[in-house]
């Protein structure tokens, strides 16, 4: 039962982000980075990421708001929000997403614990990609350097990186824990599928704090 509900929601993710991807193919969103942050959000976020492309960045002819065009306002709106911690999330879910992948690769290091094993590399991995992708979004976005972008990453979007990678780690422990038994591998449908689940858990996790920096 589980492989089925699991197989039906990840295909469903598969779908959205390919259909996020013909989209953007005619309207690309900017900067470009944002159609990789997209394509991610459809995957964790079946028929939701759909509609937050459509609405947070179609309708918006491409752009990415965080703001509302009002002088002197700082009061962050729910597609700001829901941009930004996109932005954050996506680099995250890249690198957990590989270290699942790469799971029988990595498990050399630590032979007897791949479940210890996935939680070292899921975390450096997300970490590392999580500020990859931040450091393009400013160099790309407010055409800074290279080191000024990586100083505002540090700045700004660390602490939201951090607080996403807690809230997927928690999640996808306790689901180790009491649904996969333990059971950890790139060949497991019920584990890529709470997987799935716990990037959205990331996603909550890394929303207040995205939110009050936007209106800091």
């Amino acid at each position: 039962m589980l492989d089925k509900v699991a197989m039906t929601f990840l295909l469903l993710g598969a779908c959205t982000a390919l259909m996020i991807v013909k989209d953007a193919f005619r309207r690309p969103a900017a900067p470009p980075v944002m159609n990789l942050t997209w394509l991610i959000t459809g995957l964790y976020m079946p028929f939701i990421g759909w509609l937050a492309w459509w609405y947070f960045a179609r309708q918006q002819g491409g752009r990415t708001v965080l703001y509302p065009h009002r002088p002197g306002l700082r009061r962050a709106t729910a597609a700001g929000v829901f941009t930004s911690t996109s932005i954050t999330a996506s680099g995250g879910v890249a690198g957990a997403m590989l270290a699942l992948a790469l799971l029988p690769l990595l498990s050399h290091a630590l032979p007897n614990s791949p479940r210890l094993c996935h939680a070292l590399f899921s975390s450096l991995l997300a970490l590392l990609s999580g500020f990859i992708v931040l450091t393009l979004y400013w160099r790309q976005a407010e055409r800074l350097s290279w080191l000024r972008a990586m100083l505002r990453t540090l700045k700004s979007g660390l602490l939201s990186l951090v607080a996403w990678q807690l809230g997927m780690f928690l999640y996808f422990e306790l689901a180790l824990h009491f649904v996969l038994h333990g059971a950890v591998g790139p060949s497991l449908l019920p584990c890529w599928f709470m997987l799935q689940i716990a990037f959205f858990t990331g996603f909550i996790f890394s929303w207040p704090v995205n939110k009050a920096r936007l209106e800091k």
